[in-house]
């Protein structure tokens, strides 16, 4: 983590990796992130970066990474946007498509997305 922006209002990088668990539409454990954050401030910036998912969407198993993007200001709100990473997808995920979003409050170990996504139909 930073202390806040840099000298002469220059903003302040920083990298960040993560390990995440996904339930609901995404059931993933161990879903792997790394994130390039821009501080403007000790509690204002952006960030984007990759996630890298192994586990189940609809049922369905495989691997497929998604690209976010996002803010947060002074009152903690951490406000982000991902879509899967065309032809990421492995498996029975193959040719997965899909976007969404997610708000949570700095500090909360647990908050909700949503996640509007197809797939191609299953062999069968």
């Amino acid at each position: 983590m930073t202390d806040g922006g840099g000298e002469g209002g220059v903003p302040t990088l920083a990298r960040a990796t993560a390990t995440c668990s996904f339930s609901g539409g995404i059931e993933a454990k161990d879903a792997r992130a790394a994130y390039t954050i821009a501080y403007r401030s000790a509690r204002v910036g952006r960030f984007t970066g990759l996630v890298a998912f192994s586990g189940h969407v609809d049922g369905r198993a495989g691997t497929f990474v998604t690209v976010e993007q996002g803010h947060f200001g002074e009152d903690g709100t951490l406000r982000g946007t991902f879509e899967v990473l065309p032809d990421s997808g492995t498996g029975e995920l193959a040719g997965l498509r899909g976007e969404g979003e997610y708000v949570l409050k700095l500090g909360e170990e647990a908050y909700g997305y949503t996640f509007a996504y197809t797939l191609a139909p299953a062999d069968g």
